[in-house]
């Protein structure tokens, strides 16, 4: 099921889509996925699709716009949104905080005689 949202993360992903690839029906499929990974099927969707959002800022320089419209999600805002929910930063701030890089560590002589 994991390959298949991958796979159309892009468009919509509906109960119906994932159900019928599952050959249930929605109603046992919701129930069914629910009893198994502890979420609802729109929850899974939403978390790959932030998941490869996150990948996306951090590994590409396209726009915030660009990349949320990429993981299906058209409407920014509503992005940013579950984005901040989900990571508990907004898109903007983990690619900034992703460039700062680490200073150099203290030679182990430096931190014991200090």
């Amino acid at each position: 099921m994991a390959e298949f949202v991958d796979a159309g993360l892009a468009g919509p992903l509906t109960l119906d889509a994932l159900a019928t690839v599952a050959t249930l029906s929605p109603y046992h499929f919701a129930r069914g996925f629910k009893a198994t990974t502890g979420m609802a099927p729109h929850q899974f969707v939403t978390s790959r699709r932030i998941d490869r959002a996150r990948a996306l800022l951090l590994d590409t320089p396209s726009s915030v716009a660009d990349i949320a419209r990429a993981v299906g999600l058209s409407n920014v805002r509503h992005f940013r949104q579950l984005f901040r929910a989900q990571l508990g930063v907004l898109p903007g701030q983990l690619r900034r905080n992703r460039k700062i890089r680490p200073c150099k560590p203290q030679s182990r002589r430096a931190i014991l005689s200090g």
